[in-house]
């Protein structure tokens, strides 16, 4: 089964920051995006769509470069 992941904007994010700060979230939501997507991970639900879309990109262009 696919592996849904939502950890956009999450509070955890901010204990790991030390920033309660909201919009100091969304750099580290769109590093988890990309690590989680290289661990295995298919369906996101994330709040910055773009953002996170390019990062799932990037991800694959790099697992793609590793199975040629």
């Amino acid at each position: 089964r696919p592996l849904l992941m939502g950890v956009s904007r999450k509070s955890f994010l901010s204990t790991i920051l030390g920033d309660p700060a909201l919009e100091r979230r969304s750099a580290p939501t769109v590093a988890l995006t990309g690590v989680l997507r290289a661990a295995g991970a298919r369906i996101f639900r994330v709040h910055e769509v773009r953002e996170n879309v390019d990062a799932l990109r990037a991800v694959e262009a790099v697992l793609n470069c590793e199975s040629a």
